[in-house]
Formats: C-alpha cells, structure tokens, sequence
C-alpha cells in the first residue's frame, strides 16, 4: 500500500504501539484559546503522531516520521525517527 499512513498517535514519551486501523481512532483536540489535547489523556496532554511514507523503502531516511504537537501551545513540530 502506498502513501503515507499514520501508523499511532501517542501521549509524548511514549512508543507507538500498533497501527491504527478503521476499528482504532484517535482524536487530537485544537482549542480555541491556542492549545492541544489528546483525547481521553489527563489534562494537559499534547500527543505525538507516528507516520510513515509507504512509498519509499524502510530504510530510507524519509521513511518514518513523528510529528509533535505541544499541548499549551499547539505547536506543531515533525522530525524524522
């Protein structure tokens, strides 16, 4: 499958733990006054997003991304792992 596929999405910190799938959602909420929350995560929780581009090879250094989202100011940051 190509594209790029958003493989978790995680409290910062932690691992990714298996692919997401139409049965597993998780939800990021933006605020209005500026800020981020994952869903269902103590407050405040910003979350990182794992992705990958399926239409490279795994060792390819684009291959695998994260992409953070800071809780208290909704930052967004993307790095490769």
């Amino acid at each position: 499958m190509g594209g790029v596929q958003i493989t978790d999405v995680v409290a910062p910190g932690n691992n990714p733990a298996a692919p997401l799938s139409p049965l597993v959602s998780k939800n990021i909420d933006f605020m209005s006054q500026g800020t981020a929350q994952l869903v269902g995560q103590p407050n405040p929780t910003g979350a990182s997003v794992f992705l990958q581009n399926n239409d490279l090879p795994s060792n390819h250094p684009d291959y695998d991304y994260r992409i953070d989202v800071t809780a208290m100011t909704a930052f967004v940051k993307a790095t490769a792992r």
